[in-house]
């Protein structure tokens, strides 16, 4: 399976505010591909960006935090994946410092010195590779 033919369908719903969509098309791509295929931290990436995008777009806390929570982990994992792919490493950044308005204060203080790391290795990584940056 080819899942690069899939990332132009799910950036143009990205980039359309079409998050729900884009989240589910994401979500099965991400269940079928195994975290050895070379293109997982590109799929993960692109959960985590769409479930923060539909985070945005819903008032409900709970919902918020439940979306939040799963960019989160699908961050994480693109990254352990593949540790120097510079977009996995800035969307923990940002769901990890997204999931603050859900915690309390004390640990969100101490997530942001790790917020500010990831951003700072996802800069490092941008300039090492000639990477892309986020939109």
């Amino acid at each position: 399976m080819d899942v690069k033919e899939h990332f132009g369908e799910i950036d143009t719903l990205l980039s359309a505010r079409k998050c729900v969509e884009a989240l589910e098309k994401a979500e099965k791509l991400f269940q079928v591909v195994s975290k050895e295929n070379k293109d997982f931290p590109d799929v993960a990436y692109r959960v985590a960006r769409a479930a923060w995008m539909q985070c945005k777009d819903v008032s409900d806390k709970a919902e918020q935090k439940k979306l939040v929570m799963r960019g989160y982990e699908a961050a994480q994992e693109g990254e352990a994946a593949d540790p120097a792919h510079a977009l996995c490493v800035l969307w923990h950044g940002i769901l990890l410092g997204t999931l603050g308005s859900h915690l309390a204060t004390k640990e969100k203080i101490a997530n942001s010195y790790k917020v500010r790391e990831l951003f700072e290795k996802s800069i490092s990584l941008q300039k090492d590779s000639g990477a892309e940056t986020a939109e």
